[in-house]
């Protein structure tokens, strides 16, 4: 049929085995074709050409019925079509349909068999590309069953019931660690969907992912370190959603925690080991001065949240590392972290280390009293420093200056070395005392006793201190002879032996005699009192020490007391001097008393004082009423109740 005819209809025909079936040329006014089928045909079931003004309706092509219109295309029956895809259901309709130039459509209406559907609502047109099938835009129609759609890419067209879900593959993120807080998240899909979400950390909320790319991706930004998920759900045009498994990924902008630095404080070896520990697989670096950048510093570490790093040779002075670190994901400090220790200084013996292996010192035989065993005899002996030497069983008074020695007793007893102290360190604590010597002695002992002995050397006072990250004085000690002992284990100790003054001697024996006595009964001034005289003490001014110590004990209290009193004492009833000592009783605090009174004169003026006559008595008052005459009693007996 060819230009030039309109209004034409060419209805309920039949035909069968024709090369062209309908061939259409140039019809530019409307032509019908309805109800028309068509079989066996050879070539093509319809050749359109330039022909839009034909409109065919319920062409019964083999066993698909379909409407259409158009301009240059083929439509011929697809006897043996592609496989579905999985999740199609076939409703048995297939076109095959091919343009004839680069300006062809059709909009092509295809009917289904309602009897083969499940949902109608699924049903779409579909195109096959030579490889898959894929969805095309399309509506269907459920009260006439059937669904359309304009076409202008050519191939093999069917209609399905889509069953199946979109599958879903994320590109981003993955099961990993990020050093970032942001990232773009997309995933693709095996079909044309209508809409992409995602649910971060198990919101309730999703959020919609945009698909300007070919991928359907989304911008999340600032995360915050730690642990989070994200779930991915897509919904495609036929409404089947479907839905990823979680991601679970990680966070970590922050570099390594470090912590556990060492060593610190004072080493006593030749050699140490600088360490640290981090919260995190890292690798650590270090410098010998502070502000250097990582990448710039030495020696890095493998890969742990443990690091080390041997320093030999160590001569005496103070060290300082600073460390930065690493992480796995590029995390680095930039600050640093700093391990600092000092290896003591003058050592008059160093045994090397503890992996040189000692020797045992037979020396003279000489009585030194032994703690453990004062029938014991023990040796002296001028000690090789220079190496460790373990104890003979007897013990060892270690000669290390004139008139002076180092004694150690006990079981398993091996020195390793022996280091001057400068006895100025203590200067704060002892004031103007004057040291003999100071020693440090590192040792390895099993229930030992560690003394200092000054059997020619005039010492006030000896002490002990225990290093453990600072030097305190042992309290536990025992005093033999020229000795003081203390009992030790294994770790550094020092021995100090000392001048002190008589002076300050007697005003630390007060002290001490005062504080026996607050220990009866508590008294907040007295205690304030005892406060300033330690304060005095610690000050090196002894004397006011000593005289605040004294106050406590006999304290004149300033109480109106009327004088004379009536006694029936004494040649003439004459009392000399009265004083209150009402804070012995408040002190003490006890109902029973025992006092010892003695009189104290002014020598100065003894021609003035008969001897004879002079009684000291004891009167007692009531607490408070000092000031009343008739309150006062005097006592019988020293005991008062």
């Amino acid at each position: 049929i060819s230009d030039g005819v309109s209004n034409m209809y060419l209805d309920n025909n039949v035909i069968e085995d024709s090369s062209y079936a309908i061939y259409t040329n140039d019809i530019s006014t409307p032509m019908y074709f309805n109800n028309n089928s068509i079989t066996g045909s050879t070539t093509y079931d319809v050749y359109n050409i330039n022909s839009a003004g034909a409109i065919f309706t319920n062409i019964g092509i083999n066993n698909t019925t379909a409407s259409f219109n158009g301009v240059d295309f083929t439509i011929k029956d697809e006897p043996n079509p592609p496989a579905n895809t999985t999740g199609l259901i076939s409703l048995d309709s297939y076109l095959n349909i091919t343009n004839t130039s680069t300006d062809s459509w059709i909009y092509l209406n295809l009917t289904y068999d309602e009897s083969k559907s499940t949902d109608e609502d699924k049903i779409r047109l579909w195109e096959h590309d030579e490889t898959s099938w894929s969805n095309i835009s399309s509506t269907v129609d459920t009260t006439n069953n059937y669904v359309y759609g304009n076409i202008t890419s050519f191939s093999i067209f069917a209609v399905f019931e889509d069953v199946g879900y979109p599958q879903i593959t994320i590109q981003f993120p993955t099961n990993t660690t990020y050093a970032t807080n942001w990232f773009w998240a997309n995933v693709t899909v095996d079909e044309t969907v209508d809409w992409c979400g995602a649910d971060i950390d198990s919101n309730t909320t999703n959020v919609t992912l945009t698909n300007s790319t070919g991928n359907w991706n989304l911008n999340i930004t600032n995360i915050s370190d730690g642990n989070h998920n994200i779930t991915f759900f897509c919904n495609d045009t036929a409404g089947n959603m479907n839905y990823t498994g979680t991601i679970n990924f990680t966070i970590d902008t922050t570099p390594p925690v470090r912590s556990a630095g060492s060593p610190s404080g004072t080493i006593y070896t030749a050699s140490t080991t600088v360490s640290l520990t981090t919260n995190e697989a890292a690798v650590c670096r270090y410098a010998t001065s502070s502000g250097i950048s990582y990448s710039s510093m030495l020696l890095p570490t493998s890969s742990s949240t443990s690091h080390s790093w041997p320093v030999e040779t160590i001569v005496p002075g103070t060290y300082t590392y600073y460390v930065r670190c690493n992480d796995t994901l590029g995390n680095y400090n930039t600050d640093d972290y700093t391990i600092s220790f000092t290896k003591r200084a003058t050592v008059i013996g160093d045994g090397g280390g503890f992996d040189i292996q000692p020797i045992t010192i037979i020396p003279e035989t000489r009585p030194v009293p032994n703690p453990s065993d004062t029938e014991t005899e023990t040796s002296i002996a001028d000690i090789p420093l220079n190496r460790p030497y373990q104890i003979p069983s007897g013990g060892l008074c270690m000669k290390v200056a004139d008139g002076l020695c180092i004694s150690v007793f006990g079981d398993k007893v091996t020195v390793h070395n022996i280091t001057k102290i400068d006895p100025n360190q203590f200067k704060v604590l002892l004031c103007n005392q004057t040291y003999l010597e100071a020693f440090e002695i590192n040792v390895t002992a099993d229930n030992a006793y560690l003394c200092f002995d000054t059997t020619t050397v005039d010492t006030k006072a000896i002490s002990i201190y225990s290093f453990s990250g600072e030097w305190n004085q042992l309290t536990n000690i025992t005093q033999i002879g020229n000795q003081i002992c203390g009992r030790i284990t294994s770790t550094p100790y020092m021995v100090a032996g000392f001048k002190t003054s008589d002076l300050q001697q007697l005003a630390l024996d007060a002290i001490t005699d005062s504080e026996q006595k607050l220990l009866i009964n508590s008294d907040s001034e007295l205690e304030s009192i005892l406060n300033q005289a330690k304060d005095a003490y610690y000050n090196c001014d002894y004397q006011t020490a000593y005289d605040l110590s004294q106050q406590i004990y006999w304290i004149k209290t300033i109480e109106s007391i009327q004088l004379p009193l009536i006694t029936t004492f004494g040649p003439s009833n004459t009392i000399l001097e009265m004083m209150s000592y009402s804070l012995v009783a408040k002190l003490l605090g006890y109902d029973t008393v025992y006092i010892d009174l003695l009189p104290i004169f002014d020598l100065t003026n003894s021609t003035n004082l008969d001897f004879r006559y002079i009684t000291p008595v004891i009167g007692v008052a009531s607490s408070g009423d000092a000031s009343s005459v008739t309150k006062w009693s005097i006592q019988d007996i020293y005991t008062i109740v």
